[in-house]
């Protein structure tokens, strides 16, 4: 299952941001194979937007950090990965951090590509995008638990790699449509998990090898099931992220968000009692750890489980 996109209106939207490296690209010269540099984009924000949504691709691969937290990789540069920015920006200043590899054995392209549609609240849409004004490093940041870490060196102005045809008849489309789905109101449409990368968390509870065929699945929870939905770094991970998004949706609307996360978790309005009793453990202006336990309460309950 998947959003519907209207490739018409997809195809109409232009794409401006150019394909970036360092020194290594310049006067037509080819980068070394196993080249890695650091890129990074500085920007203000008078007021948070509606929506944000980036798309960025990279030959041969990134690991995109936003205000110092990692937030996306993209590992195949013929796939753009799309990454929800909001839940990450701050009013005032931001940076896009991102490591670039260039991998292969012997010299060959480089380049990176990056661009991000706002959506504001006056219905303005503003642009995002890999360009001259972006800078780059040849020493690599120190990250450390999905932190960027300290990065020394100097910053420099990037070169512009000319596009190759094969970057963009491979990548320009899939881009469009993801900038055209995530400016609209379309919920984002979840994906099975046989169509997406195997990680500890789906393997700890116990999904199967699609080579192997599976006839039975055991009802009792295993102790490693226990430990990795108790405090498992994958889920952890994913329900601060979603905590920091609700918090800034529904800041000053506790109210908003309960009813929100019952009727996308539950499909269902929480009765009166409930929400009483989330309304007092959330206050009139939740926190992002009090929104991340009433996610951890949503997707442990058996309502959750037997609903999704």
């Amino acid at each position: 299952m998947r959003n519907l996109v209207n490739e018409e209106e997809a195809r109409q939207i232009e794409l401006t941001a150019d394909w970036i490296w360092g020194d290594s690209a310049a006067e037509g010269k080819v980068p070394p194979a196993g080249e890695s540099i650091m890129l990074r984009k500085s920007f203000t924000l008078d007021e948070l937007p509606e929506r944000v949504v980036g798309v960025l691709t990279c030959d041969n691969a990134a690991i995109v950090y936003v205000n110092g937290k990692e937030v996306a990789q993209n590992k195949d540069w013929q796939q753009p990965t799309t990454v929800i920015l909001l839940p990450h920006l701050k009013v005032g200043g931001n940076q896009i951090v991102i490591r670039a590899t260039n991998e292969g054995s012997t010299p060959n392209a480089a380049g990176f590509f990056f661009e991000a549609r706002m959506l504001h609240s006056s219905g303005e849409t503003t642009s995002l995008v890999s360009d001259a004004a972006w800078e780059w490093n040849p020493i690599l940041n120190e990250p450390r638990e999905g932190r960027l870490g300290r990065i020394a060196g100097t910053w420099q102005p990037v070169t512009i790699v000319p596009t190759l045809s094969v970057w963009t008849k491979s990548t320009a489309q899939p881009i469009r449509e993801s900038l055209a789905l995530g400016l609209s109101e379309q919920q984002p449409a979840m994906v099975r998990a046989a169509l997406m990368k195997n990680d500890f968390l789906m393997t700890a509870l116990g999904r199967p090898n699609r080579d192997q065929i599976v006839t039975s699945r055991p009802q009792e929870l295993t102790s490693l099931e226990a430990i990795n939905l108790a405090n498992g770094e994958t889920l952890m991970k994913s329900l601060a992220a979603g905590a920091n998004h609700l918090q800034l949706q529904f800041q000053g609307n506790p109210e908003g968000l309960v009813e929100f996360v019952y009727e996308f978790a539950y499909s269902r309005k929480p009765s009166q009692q409930e929400q009483e009793i989330l309304l007092t453990e959330l206050g009139t202006e939740p926190a992002i750890e009090s929104i991340q336990d009433l996610l951890w309460i949503v997707c442990l309950s058996p309502e959750f489980l037997y609903v999704r």
